[in-house]
């Protein structure tokens, strides 16, 4: 099965919003900000405290978080042009083929850690921390296709989305992922 992508900048910066923002410490650090934000308006507002220091720190990171990934990303994005490419995946039950314009790589699928879905994106993480990004749009009526040869690798892990009100009457696995 052969799949053609080309990452733009909107997309990369959006996958990465949803990868931080789904990460359990980094929700729970904005979470605790956002609380301690609430928290410190209500008492400086009420007169029950003159600080505003609080306050700042407070808004400070409600702000800086989510612009410094922005930026970040905006920045790694601009100055490797391999994302630029155009890719062409080659997907086959022994191996994955990455051909861009500039480069091509092959991996066996037992180099894959493990392969996920989230919104509108698949990620092929060859570790913890290293993924490919590969919008499902781009599978086109593939999708299915591809989904059935993750499933048939024999110990890969991989999480797909529900895709329809019957997917949970058995067809969706996690196949032992459970983050």
């Amino acid at each position: 099965m052969i799949v053609e992508t080309k990452l733009e900048s909107r997309d990369v910066i959006r996958y990465t919003f949803i990868l931080t923002y789904t990460h359990p410490v980094i929700l729970a650090a904005y979470s605790f900000f956002v609380l301690a934000f609430i928290y410190l308006a209500i008492m400086y507002f009420s007169n029950q405290t003159n600080s505003v220091f609080g306050l700042v720190f407070a808004l400070f990171f409600l702000i800086y978080i989510p612009s410094a990934t922005y930026f970040r990303t905006k920045s790694r994005y601009k100055s490797n042009s391999l994302i630029h490419e155009k890719v062409i995946y080659e997907f086959t039950p022994e191996k994955i083929v990455k051909t861009g314009e500039s480069f091509k790589t092959e991996m066996t699928w037992s180099a894959i850690y493990k392969v996920k879905e989230i919104n509108g994106c698949v990620l092929l993480y060859q570790s913890k921390a290293l993924a490919s990004y590969v919008p499902v749009e781009s599978f086109g009526n593939k999708f299915g296709e591809f989904k059935r040869l993750v499933k048939s690798i024999p110990g890969l892990k991989y999480k797909f989305r529900e895709s329809s009100v019957f997917a949970g009457l058995g067809d969706h696995q996690t196949n032992g992922l459970l983050d």
